[in-house]
C-alpha cells in the first residue's frame, strides 16, 4: 500500500513518518466518512492530533552536517577522530591520493557552536575543512 501511495505522490518515495501518518489518516477519514461513521472520524482526528503533537514535542533538535576535510599525513587522521571528542559522527568516505587524503564525515550537532571544527582546523596537516548542513535529502 505504501508503494502504491508513493506512485500516486509523483513517483517519490515516502520517507517521513509524518507523511505516512497524514496519508493513512486521510484514507481512513475518507473511508469512515463514506460509511457514515462520523463519530469515529472525530475520534480518529483527536487521536491523530494528539499523536502529531507528541511527535513534534519529542522530535530530535540535532542538526546533521557533512564535513569534508583535506589533510596530509597518516597520524593526522587519528588526530581528527580524537578532535571530535563526544560528538556523534560517522566517516562516510575517505579518498587517498598519494599523501593527500579527503575525508567526508557526517556530524550530528546540537547547536551552532562547533568547537570540534576549530580544533580540527588547527591541527597540523589539515589543509582545509568544509562544513555543510545536511538534511538527508539530495534536493532542495
Amino acid at each position: 500500500m505504501v508503494g502504491a501511495l508513493s506512485i500516486v505522490r509523483y513517483r517519490t518515495a515516502v520517507k517521513d513518518p509524518l507523511d505516512l501518518l497524514y496519508l493513512f489518516w486521510s484514507i481512513t477519514t475518507g473511508i469512515t466518512a463514506g460509511a457514515g461513521m462520523y463519530a469515529l472520524v472525530g475520534l480518529t482526528a483527536v487521536v491523530i492530533v494528539v499523536m502529531i503533537a507528541s511527535f513534534a514535542s519529542h522530535q530530535d533538535k540535532a542538526r546533521m552536517y557533512m564535513m569534508v576535510i583535506h589533510y596530509t599525513g597518516q597520524t593526522t587522521g587519528d588526530d581528527i577522530v580524537r578532535a571530535f571528542g563526544r560528538t556523534k559522527f560517522s566517516v562516510k568516505s575517505k579518498t587517498m591520493r598519494g599523501d593527500k587524503v579527503e575525508m567526508a564525515v557526517e556530524v550530528f550537532s546540537d547547536g551552532v557552536d562547533m568547537p570540534y571544527a576549530d580544533a580540527i582546523r588547527a591541527l597540523d596537516g589539515v589543509e582545509d575543512l568544509t562544513l555543510i548542513q545536511y538534511n538527508g535529502e539530495y534536493h532542495g
